[in-house]
């Protein structure tokens, strides 16, 4: 078969030439061109600075004939738009849900390209522009263009012409730097005549598809899961806007996975060994091919093949299926820190990194699939769990956050089989190394500025699961950054985390979904919260809309107050740009309480529900903390009551989300009122709750794999694991700084002794004085004490006997936790 030149000089002179992360050369014409040659320089690029570096214009003018005006192509607010748009469809459920469809197609090919031993050439280049376009027909367009069955195919043979190399192409690109791009598309050459003739062809093809959806999708008949019907679905596209979309799919999306597909068979023929290892890892794991229809496979299927992930990553670091793309200054700017003047065009080309043994070693020239298998931080081969809990690999993992809610997480995963070391960033002192009577969890140390410094240094360690605990983290998006670099996070997507983010967003969703929550308005205009109130008749809630740490809901005993709050809300910013604006709702009577659930976005388990102790003081009086105490499970709460949540609170959020393009993956906190009108909404969070989680935690049953059951969550396999937990009780107390959670001291020093069995102290605002090694209190919330009963009466009483293991002055506790049922 041929492949082509697989010798590249960009990675020559990046090996041979120094340079700072920016490798400069002289194109045509002594033009200046630069060589992103750094992971820092690629991340500003394509990351931070994106819209800052287009895509020439001559590019999307030229390639946009028959690439059309899609994702890849388009720019600014129309990327932006589309990017939003198609989330939901590129979301990792939906694509991974593709598997089945395409596993009879791959049967098919296997059949066709199979020759006998010897006997015969198979002429891989053709197979995989025939193959990838079936596949792609499949999962993007829910057409099957039958290439694989017909030699002749029109279509394939089109797409011959659009990307066969020719002298006439080369020409237009050495000189589309210097020539407007109308005058390139309009020269009277013979390229510039085909091209235009089969981007005409291809339009069509994608226009009779598009109309065909269109068509079902208004007869109620639509239930296609391909990619370009999760984006009609989504109702935000014009019809050109939806043939662009499939254009680009079908155009890039064919070739890239044709190019993978043709260097994959190269590296897999040359490497005789890593075939040999890989199909025996395949016949393991997967159903004969010939049983395709009878056996049909699912991601799950996929997740727990290490080694073909392995090789898959490699091929693709080995051999990029697009060589280079162009950007372009559009403005006079920066790259980590140089001055690059408006015009200059930005190379990005894989050789240049995917090749450097700066970043890979010495052994970078080398096709090692192994490099991608985990090796423990500490040296040693270790073991990376990559399924949903079926496999005997194990996992480094990295929680994010320094309370009391992230050293409970840290204790439990420290315990699962499937887990080598949990880091905690940046942790306290009881998840220092030592600390912990498990030995495997530790603080990751030394500095990091941002996110995308934390995920550079998770993909350092090997990381195979971050959990992020704090809500302000999850809010401003941070899973992205490590699935930017391949590491499951467990968050929901920026635009679930809005259920939290935004007061206003989560009861205007509740609203048009029919879910039950307090009747409300909202406001971004001071005098209008104003008359609202004075013109109302019943007592209300305060809400900021955006994050205030727990404590942005008042709850006014008078209507004197309730002006008074408002105007020290949105007028002088008590919660600064979070009280910005607010909703305003009725006061709820009833029993209240917190529900932890686990969601793939289409699966979902409830852990107990809880019963949180807001208030600072016993009685529930004072101002809201972010948690005094809690108890789990609720006594009261019956199965059936359960189920009601289940039934008309969780199932509808889960489905709304996902059908408005915000598919939840992560943990949903749901605070649910019980009213005499049934069950009631509160408010959401998108994280674990603190002190909920203390609680949470030590009512799994040890025989619950933890991470496996979060690892689900980020790949859609929840399904396939299972959650037992304990029979029992859990009574968590709080102790906190005096004067919380208002003003108060840190840097007292703290007795701590060892608490009995079935009693967990976890640490929240503690350090450990670097100077004498004191433990000392750094934070408001300090403790978490959590005691395990087989009834409430005996976690009750376990639990403030813990709370005798600490002191230090002035130390604060509520001593009233689970108080309705101490006698009963």
């Amino acid at each position: 078969m041929a492949c082509g030149c697989i010798e590249n000089p960009t990675a020559r002179r990046n090996e041979t030439v120094l340079n700072d992360g920016l490798l400069r050369y002289l194109g045509f014409l002594n033009a200046e061109r630069i060589v992103l040659t750094s992971p820092e320089a690629l991340h500003e690029v394509l990351v931070t600075k994106n819209y800052s570096f287009p895509k020439p214009a001559s590019l999307r003018e030229t390639a946009g004939r028959f690439l059309g005006l899609g994702l890849i192509l388009s720019e600014g607010d129309a990327h932006k738009m589309q990017r939003r748009s198609m989330n939901s469809a590129f979301a990792p459920r939906n694509i991974k849900a593709l598997y089945s469809l395409l596993w009879e197609n791959t049967r098919e090919m296997v059949d066709r390209t199979t020759v006998e031993r010897g006997d015969g050439m198979v002429e891989v280049e053709e197979w995989a522009s025939r193959i990838t376009l079936d596949l792609i027909g499949v999962a993007g367009l829910g057409r099957d263009f039958g290439a694989v069955q017909d030699e002749k195919n029109k279509l394939v043979k089109t797409y011959n012409v659009v990307f066969q190399p020719s002298s006439q192409a080369q020409m237009l690109h050495l000189i589309e730097s210097l020539v407007p791009a109308w005058i390139l598309t309009t020269l009277p050459i013979k390229f510039n005549s085909d091209i235009g003739q089969a981007a005409r062809s291809i339009r069509e093809t994608c226009r009779e598809i598009i109309s065909s959806k269109q068509k079902k999708l208004t007869e109620k008949k639509l239930d296609d899961m391909d990619i370009m019907s999760e984006a009609i679905r989504t109702g935000t596209f014009t019809d050109d806007g939806l043939i662009d979309q499939a254009m680009t799919l079908l155009a890039a999306g064919h070739d890239t996975t044709g190019a993978a597909f043709t260097w994959g068979v190269y590296l897999l023929a040359k490497h005789p060994e890593v075939q040999q290892r890989l199909r025996q890892e395949i016949r393991q794991r997967l159903p004969p091919l010939k049983a395709a229809k009878e056996s049909p496979i699912s991601s799950v299927n996929i997740d727990i093949m290490p080694y073909l992930q392995a090789v898959c990553s490699e091929i693709l670091r080995f051999y990029a299926p697009v060589p280079q793309t162009l950007r372009e200054a559009a403005e006079d700017t920066t790259i980590t820190g140089q001055f690059i003047p408006k015009g200059t065009r930005i190379v990005i080309a894989p050789w240049a990194t995917d090749r450097a043994s700066s970043l890979w070693g010495p052994d970078a020239h080398v096709f090692s699939p192994d490099r991608w298998l985990y090796e423990s931080a500490h040296g040693g081969a270790a073991k990376r769990t990559m399924g949903a809990g079926t496999s005997d690999k194990m996992l480094t993992i990295l929680v994010i956050g320094k309370g009391g809610r992230e050293h409970a997480l840290a204790w439990k995963l420290g315990q699962a089989k499937s887990v080598d070391h949990v880091f905690v960033f940046p942790g306290n002192a009881g998840t220092q190394e030592g600390a912990s009577n498990i030995s495997n969890i530790s603080n990751l140390t030394g500095a990091i500025a941002d996110y995308h410094g934390l995920a550079q240094r998770a993909k350092e360690l090997k990381v195979g699961l971050v959990v992020v605990g704090p809500d302000e983290d999850v809010v401003k998006g941070i899973d992205k950054f490590f699935r930017d670099v391949n590491i499951p996070c467990f968050a929901p997507s920026l635009e679930a985390a809005e259920l939290e983010g935004s007061k206003v967003f989560a009861k205007g969703f509740m609203a048009r979904n029919n879910i039950p929550t307090a009747e409300y308005r909202s406001f971004d205009k001071l005098e209008d919260a104003l008359s609202y109130v004075r013109a109302v008749d019943h007592r209300i809630v305060i809400k900021a809309d955006g994050l205030a740490a727990g404590k942005g809901v008042i709850l006014p005993e008078t209507k004197e107050e309730a002006l008074e709050e408002l105007r020290i809300i949105m007028e002088e910013g008590k919660f600064s740009t979070a009280g910005s604006s607010v909703v305003i709702e009725e006061y709820m009577e009833g029993d209240e309480i917190s529900l932890l659930t686990f969601s793939d976005g289409e699966t979902f388990y409830s852990l107990p529900p809880g019963q949180d102790h807001k208030r600072a003081l016993e009685g529930n009086k004072g101002p809201n903390t972010g948690g005094m105490g809690v108890y789990s499970p609720v006594p009261f709460v019956t199965e059936q009551m359960l189920n009601q949540i289940d039934e008309s609170i969780l199932k509808p959020t889960f489905a709304a989300m996902k059908a408005e393009g915000r598919c939840f993956m992560g943990l949903l906190f749901t605070g649910i009122m019980f009213t005499p009108f049934g069950p009631k909404v509160i408010e959401y969070n998108v994280r674990f709750g603190d002190p909920e989680t203390q609680s949470s935690m030590l009512l799994i049953s040890p025989d619950t794999d933890l991470a496996a059951i979060l690892l689900s969550c980020t790949n859609g396999t929840l399904s396939q694991t299972t959650l037992n937990l304990r029979p029992g009780f859990v009574c968590n107390v709080v102790i906190a700084s005096g004067g919380y959670p208002g003003k108060y001291e840190t840097g007292k020093a703290i007795t701590l002794q060892s608490p009995t069995e079935d009693v967990v102290i976890f640490h929240a605002g503690t350090r450990k004085d670097e100077k004498d090694g004191v433990l000392r209190t750094a934070g408001g919330r300090v403790f978490s004490v959590a005691a395990y009963g087989d009834t409430i009466q005996e976690a009750i009483r376990k639990a403030y006997k813990g709370v005798e293991c600490v002191s230090f002055e002035p130390m604060v506790f509520r001593k009233d936790i689970a108080s309705r049922y101490a006698t009963s």
